[in-house]
């Protein structure tokens, strides 16, 4: 299967209120960089990658144009304002890309350690497919409570995925399926899978945590800790 340009929509326009900080979390510090650091530093290194765009919330677009620049990220081609919802910043960010992606994968910066071979994975299979998705199988066993918080039923857990991102679309899917007034959704692909499309199962890291609690972060240097090992 040829290769074809990949783009990446790098999604930090959120504001993080979970994690409880005075800042958005994608700005907090890991080892010395903030968060968004990660994600930006290995899309430097993925071969297929073509060009970034990166979006903000948009009081800070500014700081992340100087952040790019002196980073010297110079795969990311925009640094651009989010909207409302995931999904009008993730809208945002596509609408920059250059028609040379070919593929374009989104990616939340709350996720700074995936794989680089994760990215290529992904990327593939989007293109093979038309969308793809990183996840993981679910391995333990989950309970559908009740509205009074008692266990309702055990749901079986064969077949379940705990989805992450990256997430990836040919560039024709993506602009089918990001065209219009876009419903809110908790995931990329779900669009797709609204319209009746396939989506490919990408096996995902486990090293690709969400950092939603500040105890992630510890996870986060850990792991770090051990990829210098």
């Amino acid at each position: 299967m040829r290769k074809s340009p990949v783009g990446v929509v790098v999604v930090a326009g959120g504001r993080g209120r979970r994690f409880g900080a005075s800042r958005p979390k994608q700005f907090l510090p890991l080892n010395g960089h903030p968060l968004v650091y990660w994600s930006l530093l290995t899309l430097q290194r993925v071969t297929e990658i073509y060009g970034v765009v990166l979006v903000l919330p948009a009081e800070h677009v500014e700081w992340g144009s100087r952040f790019v620049q002196k980073n010297r990220f110079d795969k990311v081609l925009a640094v651009v304002s989010g909207g409302a919802e995931r999904v009008h910043s993730v809208k945002n960010g596509l609408s920059v890309l250059p028609a040379e992606c070919e593929t374009v994968l989104i990616h939340d910066a709350a996720r700074p350690l995936a794989p680089p071979s994760l990215f290529s994975k992904v990327a593939a299979e989007s293109y093979r497919w038309g969308a793809a998705v990183a996840a993981i199988p679910v391995s333990d066993t989950l309970k559908k409570s009740d509205r009074s918080g008692f266990v309702n039923k055990t749901v079986p857990r064969e077949g379940l995925w705990a989805a992450q991102t990256p997430q990836g679309f040919r560039r024709r899917v993506a602009e089918r399926v990001f065209r219009g007034r876009l419903p809110v959704v908790t995931d990329d692909v779900q669009l797709a899978e609204r319209r009746g499309l396939r989506v490919k199962l990408v096996k995902g890291s486990t090293e690709n945590i969400k950092v939603t609690l500040p105890a992630d972060l510890e996870v986060c240097r850990n792991i770090l800790k051990r990829r210098r090992q």
